[in-house]
């Protein structure tokens, strides 16, 4: 999914036929539009952060070669926010320990599972979440939100926010709410 994809969700909801209109042709005269959609793709990333530094980290599998036992944080393509696990060249899961700057492991070459910050995602950027770990509903519903705050219509903000905070709680959910079956002694 892109930020456009996001952005025609939340043009539609919000009623902004122009920006439909804009990112459909990608030509005429719809007004202010690409400010529009200017503000519309900063509050996708606002809201991405959001999802991603608090419910749904952003994980990603980088191989790397550990020198001298180290493998800085610097060599990583995106902003490391904690280690999930590390593999040898065999796939099994080994030891490391997590410094301020590097992981220290005792392998030559390591797969590390991580989690990340997002970058700012442009119009046409795939994000880091798939439809079926997070919608781009859920996403359109902060981005109303946010939009809404943008254009002073707090009360309809307040009513996305709800929404958004609803969707979060049902993919939150526990799975099987049932109690574990009791005995007598």
């Amino acid at each position: 999914m892109t930020i456009k994809d996001i952005i025609k969700i939340s043009a539609t909801y919000l009623g902004k036929n122009n920006v439909l209109g804009y990112l459909s042709e990608n030509s005429g005269n719809y007004g202010d539009a690409v400010m529009q959609i200017d503000n519309l793709t900063r509050c996708a990333n606002l809201v991405i952060g959001e999802l991603s530094a608090s419910y749904f980290p952003m994980i990603k599998t980088e191989n790397k070669v550990a020198e001298n036992g180290k493998v800085p944080f610097s060599a990583f393509s995106e902003t490391v926010t904690g280690i999930e696990n590390v593999y040898d060249a065999n796939g099994d899961k080994i030891s490391y320990k997590v410094k301020p700057l590097f992981i220290e492991v005792n392998c030559p070459s390591v797969a590390v599972e991580y989690r990340y910050l997002p970058s700012n995602y442009g119009l046409t950027d795939v994000i880091g979440y798939t439809e079926k770990e997070v919608s781009a509903r859920l996403i359109a519903y902060g981005v109303c939100s946010e939009y809404s705050i943008i254009e002073r219509n707090f009360d309809e903000s307040i009513a996305w926010r709800n929404r958004f905070n609803e969707e979060i709680k049902k993919l939150i959910a526990p799975k099987n709410a049932t109690a574990k079956k009791r005995s007598w002694v």
